[in-house]
C-alpha cells in the first residue's frame, strides 16, 4: 500500500529519516516519491509478485513491515463481498507469512475505527469492545486477529493502527474529508 494516500507520506517520511525503504504498490504516482526508496510495483493479490517481493525483502534485509495494502470502503458498493475478503483477509494472511519467512521483527497494520461500530460519543476508547456493522469493517477486524495471531505465533512485535477519517496531500476525493466544509 506505498502508493496510496497514506503509504506515499509515510514511505516519504521514513525514507526522509536515512531508512532504507522497500515500498510496493499498484499504481505509484509519476512525482512525489523521495528517489532512495526501491519502488516495486505490482499487485500483492498475484502470486509470481509476491514471491518477487519476497526476494527482493530477503535480499535487502527489512526488518519492518508496513501494511497499508487494502481493499477500501468507498468501494464496497461495487466490490463483491469475496473481492473484499481476499483483499483484506487473504492480502493481509500472504504479507503475513512473507513477514514470517523473512523473519521480521516488527509489523504494523493499518485498520479502520470502523470496527468500533456506531458510538455515541466523538471519541472512541481504544479499550472499547468493537462492534463492526459493515463488510468492510469485519474484514478489517478479522485481518486485525491474523496479525495478533502472527505476532504471538511467529515472535515479532506488532501494532494495529484503528485510522479514521486519514487527511494526506494525496486525499480522494470520494473521501469525507473533502465534504466537511460543505457539510459545516
Amino acid at each position: 500500500g506505498a502508493s496510496g494516500f497514506i503509504g506515499v507520506p509515510l514511505t516519504n517520511a521514513l525514507a526522509s529519516k536515512g531508512t532504507r525503504v522497500v515500498a510496493t504498490g499498484r499504481n505509484f504516482p509519476s512525482r512525489g516519491m523521495d528517489s532512495s526508496v526501491l519502488l516495486v510495483k505490482g499487485d500483492l493479490r498475484n502470486l509470481g509478485f509476491r514471491r518477487r517481493l519476497e526476494r527482493i525483502l530477503r535480499r535487502e534485509k527489512v526488518q519492518a513491515i508496513f501494511h497499508l495494502a487494502a481493499e477500501s470502503e468507498s468501494t464496497v458498493s461495487i466490490a463483491p463481498v469475496h473481492s473484499m475478503l481476499e483483499s483484506n483477509v487473504g492480502l493481509t494472511q500472504s504479507v503475513l507469512e512473507m513477514a514470517r519467512r523473512i523473519r521480521t521483527r516488527y509489523f504494523l497494520f493499518a485498520s479502520t475505527a470502523k470496527v468500533y461500530g456506531t458510538t455515541h460519543s466523538v471519541a472512541v476508547q481504544e479499550d472499547e469492545i468493537p462492534r463492526p456493522e459493515t463488510i468492510y469493517a469485519s474484514t478489517k477486524l478479522a485481518a486485525e486477529a491474523l496479525v495478533q495471531g502472527y505476532a504471538h505465533t511467529f515472535g515479532f512485535s506488532h501494532h494495529i493502527v484503528r485510522l479514521s477519517n486519514v487527511y494526506s496531500c494525496l486525499l480522494y476525493t470520494s473521501r469525507r474529508m473533502p465534504k466537511f466544509p460543505k457539510w459545516v
